[in-house]
């Protein structure tokens, strides 16, 4: 007796899984396309302390270093800037009772 012991190449995710997705098949071939110009604005769409001029340094390969010479504040990227935009959208004076252009 034989059994079938083959692992499948892929597995695709379920169909309303993948219509929720952030990443559309557009998305993987806009990257496709240019690699280096895809990653460059995707890293400009964080808020960099110092930007990056640089987006993929390959001189010491095998190691990569991405958007090696820009500098990140990751707090400010993971929360401060949402903080903002939700400051934005709800208002500053529905939750302060002051406009944020009032002097203190």
């Amino acid at each position: 007796m034989t059994q079938d012991t083959a692992v499948p190449q892929a597995y695709p995710p379920p169909a309303e899984f993948a219509a929720q997705a952030n990443a559309t098949a557009a998305l993987y071939q806009e990257a496709d396309a240019d690699r280096l110009d895809f990653w460059r604005r995707q890293g400009e769409r964080l808020s960099w302390a110092t930007p990056f001029t640089e987006v993929l340094d390959w001189s010491n390969a095998p190691f990569a270093k991405w958007f090696g010479d820009g500098k990140l504040n990751v707090a400010y990227n993971c929360v401060d800037r949402h903080r903002a935009c939700w400051e934005h959208h709800h208002g500053w004076a529905s939750r302060t009772g002051a406009s944020p252009d009032a002097s203190q």
